[in-house]
């Protein structure tokens, strides 16, 4: 293994351990399986990207392409085009607003455990 994937996988298990501190606060932990699967999938786009002769700002530009993608496949594919792209209009953004607002008001007031939004069909 190369020192550029060593680190590439060094750097993907740190932010899997980053994101192991919030299960305590969520219920069910299935997020944190999509988690993974989604960071595997940019971390594997940025390894690809830096294979080919690209300059580093194309790598993160691909891997923030990959990441918008993802989500949006994820969180919003009825309302994307072909259900892959964000739509022209910015409705997918404000979905994912309008989930993250309830989230917020239930994490002032509740202690952990956290249940799991029934909006977001993220868990």
């Amino acid at each position: 293994m190369s020192g550029r994937a060593r680190l590439a996988l060094c750097a993907a298990v740190a932010t899997l351990c980053a994101a192991g501190a919030l299960l305590p606060l969520v219920e069910p932990i299935s997020w944190l399986i999509q988690a993974a699967v989604l960071l595997a999938l940019v971390t594997g786009v940025g390894a690809a990207a830096r294979r080919a002769p690209l300059a580093g700002p194309l790598v993160i530009g691909a891997q923030a392409l990959a990441g918008v993608l993802l989500l949006t496949l994820l969180f919003t594919p009825g309302e994307a085009i072909l259900g892959l792209l964000p739509g022209l209009l910015p409705t997918p953004w404000r979905n994912s607003a309008g989930w993250c607002r309830p989230v917020y008001g239930t994490s002032a007031g509740t202690p952990a455990p956290l249940p799991s939004p029934p909006a977001s069909g993220c868990c």
